[in-house]
């Protein structure tokens, strides 16, 4: 869950700017709430790439006491890398439609496509990016306030997975119409992310969105430092496909081996056969490429719930 609200958090960084609601803030009227909206789309639509330090403060209330942690951001082309580096190390990269998650003992990674609320974070995400993120979304309801000539926009979640990870979301905007503070708050406290030494719309080195065990220096010619680099599109992948019975799968294995013909890749193939239980992999000699197009097709020829694409951990690479 973690790593969901992590993601979350770079959606809410990349979506405006703000600071936090603790104070009687003035509720703005449908009419005003519109206009202010419009223009915090039109200044994200402006936001090609940033680079920030954040500082994060959880306040955890059945303990009574605050978390403090520290790190460093990235935005780009559609990718992001969120990192803290204290007081513990945890990195989170986003880069288009695949997601690594690493800390100091663990990776792992994902497609975003094969987890509904990883696909759902990612879209709110990009909207955000280009100037959707308050306006035409079904995921939360948005009220619109004025603190001392600033913006705030408070985000009550709509789906039910949402509400399981928070309760509200504040966006605190600054004069300049960018995120400068957030607030989420969730069952077990708040936490209130402060975005300091931003910069927009500067080279951000690509790099930093490569998977590997990595650290950017922080130096004018700032480098990073991977143990091997992986690049996202060569991740490899098992691609799992049920059938309720051996009859069934032998009555569809030749439609079955006429899709599977077409995709050229180095993703294994698996069978797995419910009733009696059996597994039969398909071997090297028939391998795809487990990408959303061919997962499609095949969602579509057998339903969604028989078929799986599993990535192999980034650890067991050789």
């Amino acid at each position: 869950m973690r790593s969901l609200r992590i993601i979350f958090i770079g959606l809410a960084l990349l979506c405006a700017s703000l600071s936090a609601l603790g104070a009687v803030y003035k509720p703005l009227t449908e009419a005003q709430a519109a206009e202010a909206i419009q223009k915090i789309d039109a200044s994200c639509a402006g936001i090609k790439s940033l680079k920030a330090d954040f500082r994060q403060v959880k306040d955890i209330a059945i303990l009574n006491e605050k978390m403090v942690s520290t790190g460093k951001m990235w935005f780009s082309g559609g990718m992001l890398r969120w990192e803290y580096v204290s007081p513990y190390t945890y990195l989170f990269i986003l880069n288009k439609e695949k997601v690594l998650l690493q800390s100091s003992q663990t990776s792992s990674k994902m497609d975003v496509n094969s987890n509904r609320l990883f696909k759902s974070i990612a879209r709110i995400i990009m909207n955000s990016i280009t100037g959707q993120g308050l306006s035409g979304s079904g995921d939360f309801k948005v009220k619109m306030f004025l603190d001392g000539g600033c913006y705030v926009a408070e985000l009550e979640p709509l789906k039910k997975e949402m509400k399981q990870m928070f309760k509200t979301v504040r966006l605190h905007f600054g004069k300049d119409l960018k995120v400068s503070e957030v607030d989420l708050v969730d069952n077990s406290g708040e936490t209130v992310i402060s975005i300091l030494n931003a910069e927009y719309n500067k080279t951000v080195d690509a790099k930093v969105f490569v998977v590997g065990h990595a650290t950017v220096e922080d130096e004018q010619n700032g480098k990073i430092i991977c143990e091997r680099i992986i690049p996202f599109d060569d991740t490899q992948r098992e691609i799992w496909l049920q059938f309720p019975t051996k009859e069934e799968y032998l009555s569809q294995e030749q439609e079955l081996m006429a899709k599977l013909h077409d995709s050229d890749g180095n993703d294994e193939v698996v069978i797995y056969v419910a009733n009696p239980k059996a597994v039969k992999r398909l071997g090297r000699n028939l391998t795809v490429c487990a990408n959303s197009e061919l997962s499609t097709t095949l969602t579509n020829f057998l339903g969604e719930k028989n078929v799986k694409v599993i990535e192999k951990s980034i650890e067991n690479r050789s």
